[in-house]
């Protein structure tokens, strides 16, 4: 019996020592992987709440503070967030395509429009008569395509058989069939599932070579189906060597602030060098910069943000030691809207922290002297970690009313995982006119009874005028894609 006391008495020490050393490495791990919280005193009050308008965190998630300005709706920080969205498996789900990017090279047939076989209804259809005529479907981003669903016309039960191809395409002018001589099922009306290869693409056809009755094709529904693609839609990192990934420059003297260099680099073998002196201003613009700019549809598979857009961008950038703080602000990302008034959104470094600003909703006033609806701005790090890279992730859901997201993940040279540093949500994250004066000619978007714009890309430096000092920041592998795995992709 003292035998058997004793061996319990030993039981009970070993799991107390056990529980012991768990939680003192559990302590350690929670340690290592928070991010400090973001301080109190910079702007507005602090407090520990739920916020009801935040994006809600993955499980397991810790949501330790709020930070807010004096206007406008609070902000999440987060920290203890990995690269969740990079390792969970991500199955094919039914791609969603609006009506009116379904086009077709046949001869309209009255109400059996293109339209059609997207509107979810078996009882409708498109058809074009002729053999080789096609219906080709615009997802309006890149997919990792897995399988295409096609339900055909069968009138009164006719043991009708269709043959047709199903092409792919990234741009629409180089196609890849993926079905070659495809065959429906006799009298079958409903989806039929023609798999293939996995493989990525923007658009989807169907080239059909009419039925064993006549040289009509007749679908009721296509569904594609597939995942967001894993690579980036649009990528500028600078591994050309020189400037061709972008559109535009905006500087005064672009060989003395504007460089391709090899070191200091975060991937690859470029980089980019901007350089921001006092008196570099030009002649249009409030304050002294060096930036490179995508502002059209023209450039590099780069498409301006529109109403709906839903984003992921990477960057990374490199603060040298030498910094010092420029006379107002120091804009390093923009999305700007094609107007003279500020961005919409901008990241900005000023007053050794680093933070988000946000010139939303409805816009009033003049230019220079602009009102809106949504004004406030975020400390987003209290540190800028000079003399390392930090890599950054941003979403941004495009919406001009109070519907729109914004969320940051943060890495800093060294560090193996993203954080998740920001969240915002039920915010505008463009801007609203009432006053088509304030929007460039012609670049007025209707929404309701007030009118928006899209967006375009500003990367570099920006800065308030009157400085004394020069400022000199690095860029490297910027890209934008549909997916947050698409983006993290890129990043060493």
């Amino acid at each position: 019996m003292k035998f058997l006391y004793l061996k319990m008495f030993l039981r009970v020490v070993a799991v107390s020592i056990l529980i012991f050393i768990c939680g003192e490495n559990i302590n350690k791990l929670k340690s290592s992987e928070s991010l400090p919280l973001v301080s109190p005193k910079a702007v507005g009050f602090f407090k520990k709440l739920t916020v009801a308008g935040a994006v809600s965190s993955a499980p397991g998630d810790s949501g330790q503070g709020i930070e807010n300005s004096t206007d406008g709706n609070p902000a999440t920080y987060q920290s203890g967030k990995s690269d969740d969205q990079k390792t969970t498996p991500v199955t094919a789900s039914k791609i969603s395509i609006l009506g009116g990017y379904a086009t077709t090279d046949a001869a309209p047939d009255g109400n059996n429009v293109p339209a059609n076989v997207l509107d979810g209804n078996l009882n409708s259809y498109w058809r074009g008569n002729g053999v080789g005529k096609w219906i080709n479907l615009n997802m309006d981003a890149e997919y990792d395509i897995d399988y295409v669903k096609l339900a055909f016309y069968n009138p009164r039960n006719a043991r009708r058989t269709y043959k047709f191809d199903i092409e792919v395409s990234l741009d629409s002018l180089t196609w890849i069939t993926v079905v070659s001589n495809g065959y429906s099922s006799p009298n079958n009306t409903a989806l039929e599932t023609f798999d293939f290869t996995d493989i990525t693409a923007k658009y989807v056809r169907v080239v059909g070579y009419g039925n064993t009755v006549n040289d009509w094709n007749s679908y009721r529904e296509i569904e594609i189906w597939g995942k967001p693609t894993h690579r980036p839609q649009v990528i500028s990192d600078w591994e050309s060597g020189d400037f061709s990934q972008w559109q535009g420059i905006r500087a005064t003297d672009t060989a003395a602030q504007l460089s391709v260099v090899t070191t200091p680099v975060r991937q690859g073998k470029y980089a980019a060098k901007f350089v921001v002196r006092p008196h570099d201003t030009l002649a249009r613009f409030s304050g002294e910069r060096c930036e490179i700019s995508h502002y059209s549809d023209i450039w590099n598979g780069y498409t301006q943000e529109a109403p709906d857009d839903d984003y992921y961008y990477g960057w990374s950038t490199y603060i040298p030691t030498d910094w010092t703080n420029p006379q107002l602000y120091g804009i390093f990302m923009q999305w700007h809207s094609r107007t003279s008034i500020n961005p919409p959104i901008a990241f900005n470094i000023g007053g050794d922290s680093i933070g988000v600003s946000f010139r939303t909703g409805i816009v009033g006033g003049v230019v220079g002297a602009a009102t809106y609806t949504y004004k406030n701005y975020f400390v987003i790090s209290r540190d800028l970690y000079k003399g390392l890279w930090q890599d950054f992730i941003v979403r941004v859901k495009f919406r001009p009313d109070d519907t729109g997201i914004v969320q940051v993940w943060h890495r800093v040279e060294g560090q193996s995982r993203f954080r998740q540093i920001f969240s915002l949500a039920n915010i505008p994250t463009l801007q609203y006119f009432s006053n088509l004066s304030l929007i460039d000619s012609r670049a007025e978007i209707s929404i309701g009874s007030r009118y928006t714009t899209k967006c375009y890309i500003q990367h570099g430096l920006y800065r308030d005028k009157g400085g004394s000092n020069t400022n000199t920041i690095y860029h490297d592998n910027w890209t934008r894609g549909a997916s947050y795995s698409a983006v993290r992709s890129t990043f060493p």
